[in-house]
């Protein structure tokens, strides 16, 4: 990211710090969720591919709500309004979550607590995994970028919330 670089919701949040980390503690105080950032993990994983836009959906806040307050503090004008499309809830529960027996379980703050990336877990359970295996992973944060990722690879994801934690439902395609 170039010093004239306009902030966008498709700006990648290790880019954004790299080229400007006095916004930090900015971003932090956008959103709870964002103090994993200081996790080094987490900062070396899904910073470098999740885009600020994948990031408001972590934190369950519309990408203006990120985006603008990033650009202000850069002297940059808004570029969103706040009436854009809120973050949209789960969708029920597919046939084969509702009636899966996870093979494998994961806690994503726990492997990040133990220095491990919760995307390279998820990615080798589902490696040793039959066809329609499933990966249960539970995080306090919506795990967007991996969501994506997984959906891209053709896996079957369903996210829901948990009380104030996610529960991710990963079928192997």
């Amino acid at each position: 990211m170039n010093h004239d670089d306009m902030v966008v919701p498709e700006t990648r949040v290790s880019e954004l710090l790299e080229a400007h980390p006095e916004l930090e503690e900015t971003l932090i105080g956008l959103a709870p969720a964002f103090s994993a950032l200081k996790n080094p993990v987490l900062r070396r994983t899904v910073a470098r591919v999740a885009t600020l836009a994948q990031a408001a959906r972590m934190a369950g806040k519309p990408v203006a709500e990120i985006v603008n307050p990033l650009r202000r503090a850069l002297g940059q004008p808004p570029l969103l309004t706040v009436l854009d499309a809120p973050v949209s809830s789960p969708s029920a529960r597919p046939a084969w979550a509702e009636e899966a027996s996870p093979s494998v379980a994961l806690d994503a703050d726990a492997l990040l607590g133990e220095g491990r990336s919760p995307v390279a877990e998820v990615t080798s359970a589902l490696s040793e995994l039959e066809t329609g295996g499933v990966v249960r992973l539970n995080a306090s944060f919506r795990p967007s970028p991996m969501i994506d990722a997984l959906e891209r690879k053709g896996h079957g994801v369903f996210c829901e919330p948990d009380g104030s934690a996610w529960v991710l439902w990963i079928r192997k395609a």
